[in-house]
């Protein structure tokens, strides 16, 4: 019998797919305000708007706290993002822009879930998610799109952490009062690893 770790529920899959929805229609928004900064710069946008961009990433994670969570929604924006006409000069390689920080995260609460607890749950993890997904989407943006060398990629790395790294800290406190507030059930680490699950 399969374990319940993957047995994804719709309440799930729908909290996922209205908040890549919802991020991806503010998307052109916070674009436009921080383009304003970063164009005459000549850096991605995403360096500086991490903060908005990423707070949806860990807060996907957050709530949903499956392992692939991340990856599947980072996904879904990127499907979104073609759908949508958001793909710029990167044209069908707008997924891999999306993918790359979904699976970063992935990778880091997978190390991390070695030795912390529910790691999806805490606030260091999460702002360290945020950054890590930040700079992923940064750098693949600076190379795919910018054409940017090693030296650039340095520069706009640790602006990207940063921003990303405080949008994570805003989705852990904004999942922990969706959880609290709102009633939302989340599926512990621990919990999840045995194959056992609170969401029904």
């Amino acid at each position: 019998m399969p374990s319940r770790r993957w047995r994804w529920t719709t309440r799930e899959l729908v909290f996922l797919a209205l908040i890549a929805v919802l991020s991806m229609v503010t998307k052109p928004y916070v674009k436009g305000v921080v383009k304003v900064i970063t164009q005459p710069l000549g850096i991605p946008g995403g360096v500086a708007a991490g903060t908005v961009y990423m707070f949806w990433v860990v807060l996907a994670g957050y709530v949903v706290s499956r392992p692939g969570s991340v990856f599947l929604f980072c996904l879904l924006q990127g499907i979104l993002a073609m759908m949508m006409g958001f793909t710029g000069a990167l044209g069908a390689l707008i997924i891999v822009s999306y993918a790359l920080p979904g699976i970063g995260v992935e990778v880091l609460y997978l190390l991390l879930g070695l030795f912390w607890r529910d790691c999806r749950h805490r606030s260091i993890p999460c702002i360290m998610a945020g950054a890590v997904a930040n700079v992923a989407g940064s750098v693949a943006n600076a190379i795919l799109m910018f054409r940017m060398g090693g030296s650039l990629i340095l520069v706009i790395s640790p602006i990207a952490a940063l921003t990303g790294g405080l949008g994570g800290f805003f989705a852990f406190a904004a999942g922990t009062y969706l959880v609290k507030v709102l009633g939302i059930d989340t599926i512990p680490q621990d919990a999840a690893t045995s194959g056992g699950t609170r969401l029904q």
